[in-house]
């Protein structure tokens, strides 16, 4: 089993730590001392009686049965705890990700047990709505209330400080302060919504995340503009006027137009005979030159427009010179309306990758600037009724 989908299993990177021995084998400090942990599956990578494995903790099978694993904080839904075992590696388990709600409930008495009766400091950072802000002379706000309601049940009493003057002075964020002073004892708890970083990490532990707000920021990617590089070829800005059409395309066109027009001029201009005299130096000569006038012909009347024959229908001489002349302006016709369209996509998708994200709109429907948005789950009902 790993875990619930809301909080999956994690695997610890083991190996690349102090407790990984020379042996190849992992030492787990216990409150027994140091134990050997000598199995193939990575310790605390999924749903299983960890302990059990650990040779010498537990007295009886029975004391080692609780099912856990380790979790990411920071994607789970569930309770989740740090690791007496492996400090330095910052590690939660959770039981209640493994299904194992009596261990749950076990353990929280024994929390409930140690709390009872006990004093401790706390500090607010700053005001801060709707956690945590003063009104008619006290404290209140969710986070306020859920600490007062969590001292009420654990029978705990709690006294409140101010964050220290030194601690301000060192940071210019009071939540930072907040957490130093519970590294510097002067505090035992800083309540409020504290977003974990590594500067707080390496002051203070956590407790398991109330909220988890998966925010991401969207910024334009920069791209060094070497577009006018003559060694990108097709893809430089000297050859941009060819894109609307692949190479293979563009190719097709040339021959397509280069034959249109010599067999044009063979029909209208030449009288199509031909024989062994052919092979005659001057008849050869001839043939090129009509080869010449044919591609002339096709080249003009393509960017002309696609007339092979002129401005008057009767300047054509023969039958097939006029299907020939038709034939060409038809593709003439949708060889140019399909450059143009084409060109004009990709001007404008040029323009849109060159301004950026502008809006959410830009993203509804997804295009190529804009694949997903990332929104608070708060805030999904919201954002998906307006887009």
């Amino acid at each position: 089993v790993l875990g619930l989908p809301g909080c999956p299993c994690v695997e610890a990177s083991f190996l690349s730590s102090t407790y990984w021995s020379n042996l190849g084998m992992l030492q787990v400090p216990t409150p027994k001392g140091l134990l050997v942990y000598n199995h193939t599956e990575t310790f605390g990578s999924y749903c299983a009686a960890w302990d059990a494995r650990l040779p010498g903790l537990c007295a009886s099978l029975g004391e080692c049965q609780q099912s856990y694993c380790y979790v990411d904080p920071s994607n789970c839904s569930t309770a989740s705890y740090p690791t007496s075992y492996f400090p330095q590696l910052g590690l939660q388990y959770s039981y209640l990700t493994c299904g194992d709600s009596e261990s749950q409930e076990d353990f929280v008495k024994q929390i409930r047990t140690q709390l009872t009766g006990q004093t401790f400091r706390f500090a607010y950072p700053a005001s801060s709505r709707p956690w945590h802000y003063e009104q008619y002379g006290g404290w209140t706000g969710s986070v306020a209330s859920f600490f007062q309601q969590l001292s009420t049940t654990a029978g705990f009493q709690t006294v409140q400080k101010t964050v220290s003057q030194a601690s301000l002075s060192l940071f210019a964020s009071p939540w930072d302060a907040c957490v130093h002073d519970v590294q510097m004892q002067l505090i035992d708890f800083c309540i409020s919504v504290v977003m974990e970083t590594d500067t707080r990490r390496q002051m203070a532990t956590f407790t398991s995340p109330i909220l988890a707000g998966n925010m991401k920021l969207m910024v334009k990617k920069e791209v060094a503009d070497n577009r006018w590089d003559p060694a990108l070829g097709y893809e430089s800005v000297w050859f941009s006027f060819l894109k609307p059409f692949s190479p293979m395309l563009w190719l097709l066109v040339a021959s397509l137009v280069s034959t249109a027009g010599v067999f044009f001029y063979w029909v209208e201009e030449e009288d199509g005979s031909c024989s062994c005299s052919c092979l005659h130096p001057r008849r050869a000569l001839r043939g090129l030159s009509a080869i010449c006038e044919g591609l002339q012909y096709g080249t003009l009347a393509f960017f002309a427009g696609g007339d092979l024959g002129g401005a008057k229908v009767d300047d054509t001489k023969t039958r097939a010179g006029s299907a020939i002349r038709v034939g060409f302006a038809v593709f003439t016709m949708v060889m140019v309306a399909t450059y143009t369209a084409n060109l004009a996509q990709l001007l404008v998708v040029n323009a849109q990758q060159t301004t950026g994200i502008t809006s959410v709109k830009d993203c509804d429907p997804p295009s190529a600037i804009c694949q997903k948005v990332c929104v608070l789950q708060i805030q999904l009902s919201l954002v998906g009724a307006q887009h």
